[in-house]
This record gives structure tokens, C-alpha cells and sequence, in this order.
């Protein structure tokens, strides 16, 4: 759970909808933030982050239902409707399953008189800001030295670099799918993620 991932999944949610809500509401943790004296306190990370959208940011208190059952609301409709029965060969699986499921969802059948959830997030939509027109910063970007079996290690897990960059230091950059090394500016190895 950090910085650079959540906000990598943020920008890729964000991406995906199309627009930028004015307003990002997350529960207190390590990564985003705490909330203290009634106020919101987010890391740098998330403030240069939410700067760069032009959205505000709200970090909730540890025991405010407003936030935190926002996403152990999410959490538990996922665990009954979505989850059993099925198994995941990976996170990208999990998350190809996940995306058929909800373009599935958001054509099921309301209750009489409700307006379609597309609709619904159509005028959403409308009422948010644009994306903005130079991505923001997400992922990781780091110095790393390979080591005597050349690898560099990652996130708990190890990526294989060519035997000729033993020893050198080297650039990592990562995002949520892809590790690359680069030597002086050049890609020497890449890799897909792994989560494990």
C-alpha cells in the first residue's frame, strides 16, 4: 500500500471514467493520509498528486462511517456478488474478470422508476472537471545497483538484468503492469510486474 501504487491506480480509475472528480474521498492510511482536529491531513505525494488534477482530497477519520463505509460498502458488495465461485490466475486476470462483471452489473435490470446507471454517471460526468491535458506523475522511479547475480530486486520479487550490467547502478521505473531498468537513459531489461 503505497504512495506511488494507489496513486497509480487512482490516475488509472480516473482515466478510465473519462473526467476528474472534484473531490477524491479516501478512508486514513499511510500512503494518502489521516485526518486529525476535524481536518484532512494528505501525504505530499497525494496533495501533488490531487494539485496536478486540480481535485480536493478528503481524508476521513478512523471511525467515520462517511468514508470508511464507502469502501467496506464496495468491499462487501464485491464479496457477495462478484467473488464467489471464481478464481484468479493474476492480478491482471482479476482485474479483466472484475471489468466484465461490472460492464454487466451496469446493465442489470433497476427498480422501477431509477435511472440506468450509466445515465446516472453520464450527468456525473458532466459536473466534473477535465482530464488534465499533462498526465500526473504516478509510479515508481528509483537508482538501484544490480547485483552479483544480475537482478534488482523490487517490491519483494527479483528482475532479471543482462550479465554485462553486473555491478552498475542502474534507473528503475515501475508502474502497476511493467518494471523497466534503464542504464544512462536506455531500457536494458523489462519485465511484466510481479505481485506476488
Amino acid at each position: 500500500r503505497h504512495a506511488a501504487d494507489v496513486l497509480a491506480g487512482w490516475w488509472a480509475l480516473i482515466t478510465e471514467l473519462g473526467a476528474v472528480p472534484r473531490t477524491l474521498i479516501w478512508p486514513p492510511e499511510e500512503a494518502i493520509g489521516w485526518a486529525a482536529d476535524g481536518r484532512s491531513h494528505p501525504t505530499a505525494s497525494c496533495r501533488a498528486f490531487c494539485h496536478s488534477l486540480g481535485a480536493a482530497v478528503i481524508v476521513g477519520a478512523p471511525d467515520d462511517p462517511a468514508t470508511t463505509g464507502l469502501t467496506e460498502q464496495a468491499e462487501a458488495d464485491l464479496e457477495r456478488s462478484f467473488l464467489p465461485g471464481r478464481a484468479f490466475g493474476s492480478p491482471a486476470d482479476f482485474q479483466d474478470q472484475l471489468h466484465r462483471w461490472l460492464q454487466h452489473a451496469r446493465t442489470r435490470p433497476q427498480r422501477p422508476g431509477a435511472a440506468p446507471p450509466e445515465h446516472r454517471l453520464d450527468a456525473d460526468r458532466r459536473a466534473m472537471l477535465p482530464l488534465p491535458p499533462i498526465p500526473p506523475a504516478t509510479g515508481w522511479r528509483m537508482s538501484a545497483r544490480v547485483a552479483g547475480h544480475p537482478h534488482v530486486r523490487f517490491d519483494t520479487n527479483a528482475y532479471s538484468v543482462p550479465p554485462a550490467f553486473t555491478g552498475r547502478p542502474v534507473e528503475l521505473i515501475a508502474d502497476l503492469d511493467r518494471v523497466r531498468v534503464l542504464y544512462r537513459g536506455h531500457t536494458v531489461a523489462q519485465h511484466d510486474r510481479g505481485w506476488t
